[in-house]
């Protein structure tokens, strides 16, 4: 039986470095993950894990029974495996974090980053001016209000080339620079510096991230307002545990 009700989407599934130009599967999964997401107020305990808000317990396997479709009038599902590696996708995407929980056979425990603000109709009004407004800007587009750029860029080179050598501050790297100060920094009421120097630490924890230079810059990992979101809410989330890819939650190695 469905439940009644609906969600809201983002138009920014739209750009080209989203979800919408690349793999239907993927796209299908992170809608999937919206529809069953918690939208009450308050937790509820299911197999012994508290399930809050914004949050899901399923286990890979369950979710590809619950994705499967017709395709040749076949039924096609998911292996365990496939949906592992599409987690991981939308994890390093910024837009779910998977949470340890400790208990056997329960079910990974999935949270969408910010979900509050994903689901709020007054969010989305908010930020459509702006989106109006920075489409023309192209090639190198002068940041909006002040310019924190090169103070963040200062914490960066220190954190994670401090022996050089040093790249440049780029117009690109300096537009997702400031976006992370307004959207995330100047709003969670810890020094901006301090903040940004997390996400660095966080960053450095990613054996993924660290594993290729151009994963590392700003372009990339700050690159969309989920991923700077998804950063500073994982610098942010001391008391959780940490996976060696980066992200918070379990290993996601699974056979077919």
């Amino acid at each position: 039986m469905s439940t009644p009700g609906f969600i809201l989407l983002s138009r920014d599934l739209l750009d080209k470095e989203s979800l919408f130009g690349g793999s239907p599967h993927v796209l299908k999964l992170w809608v999937y993950l919206l529809l069953r997401a918690n939208f009450g107020q308050k937790s509820y305990t299911y197999q012994g894990v508290e399930v809050k808000r914004g949050q899901f317990l399923r286990s890979a396997r369950d979710i590809a029974k619950d994705c499967a479709y017709t395709e040749r009038n076949e039924r096609v599902e998911w292996s365990p495996s496939k949906v592992a590696r599409m987690l991981q996708r939308l994890e390093r995407d910024g837009r779910i974090v998977v949470i340890e929980h400790g208990i056997p056979n329960a079910g990974s425990l999935i949270e969408i980053v910010n979900w509050d603000r994903r689901q709020s109709g007054e969010s989305f009004r908010k930020a459509s001016p702006k989106v109006t407004q920075e489409k023309p800007e192209v090639g190198a587009p002068k940041p909006k209000g002040a310019d924190h750029s090169a103070a963040l860029w200062a914490v960066w080179l220190e954190e994670l080339s401090p022996r050089g050598p040093h790249p440049a501050l780029t117009p690109k790297r300096a537009r997702n620079l400031n976006a992370l100060y307004r959207e995330c920094l100047a709003k969670n009421g810890v020094d901006p510096i301090t903040g940004f120097r997390g996400i660095c630490q966080t960053l450095k924890r990613s054996t993924h991230h660290m594993s290729e230079r151009n994963y590392q810059m700003p372009e990339s990992f700050l690159s969309t307002p989920e991923r700077r979101e998804s950063w500073h809410f994982k610098s942010l989330a001391k008391d959780r545990n940490t996976t060696q890819d980066g992200g918070v939650g379990l290993n996601w190695s699974i056979d077919d």
